[in-house]
């Protein structure tokens, strides 16, 4: 009937917008250094957040005990085009429980948002790295990435003579 075909086109009009693009993404980033090292962490404790990422990594990795170096917070655009940071981190020394001082510099390069297999939206990174260096300590992970809002990801590890290197991130979408 004509006047339900109204009803139908002012429906399809109210109904048919295109979804809210995010505008940022809020990355929450964790460093940690693996090692087979004993004794308590002169870094301090291990976040809450990363509690469940600790004990996947236990399972996985054979490493004892996992330290923070770093968290950074960071927000992103799509406009972001070869975002970096940098700063200083104190880091456990490679035998003794004595702290030192190392530089990290990260770099994300061209973020994108995507549509995901769930209907919402992904991030896509096409270039991420992030390098840690010190006194007896270099390490570099670098990889493309898709992520989900709320994923935590452990983009990489780094062997760093008889530690390991591991970046985690959390992503958070802001519309």
């Amino acid at each position: 009937f004509p006047e339900n075909l109204v009803s139908i086109e002012e429906a399809i009009k109210r109904l048919d917008t295109p979804a809210e693009r995010p505008s940022s993404v809020q990355m929450h980033m964790h460093v940690l250094l693996a090692s087979n090292r004993t004794g308590p962490s002169p870094t301090g404790e291990i976040p809450v957040e990363l509690k469940d990422v600790i004990t996947e990594l236990r399972g996985t990795l054979t490493y004892k005990n996992y330290e923070l170096v770093t968290s950074v917070l960071q927000r992103l655009t799509e406009t972001n085009r070869g975002l970096n940071g940098s700063g200083l981190a104190q880091i456990p020394g490679a035998s003794q429980p004595t702290l030192t001082t190392a530089r990290y510099e990260y770099f994300v390069n061209q973020l994108s948002f995507v549509p995901s297999a769930s209907g919402g939206q992904a991030i896509q990174i096409q270039d991420f790295s992030f390098t840690l260096g010190g006194e007896g300590i270099q390490g570099r992970v670098q990889t493309a990435l898709n992520l989900r809002d709320g994923e935590k990801v452990v983009v990489g590890t780094a062997t760093i003579n008889d530690r390991a290197l591991i970046v985690v991130l959390i992503p958070k979408i802001i519309k």
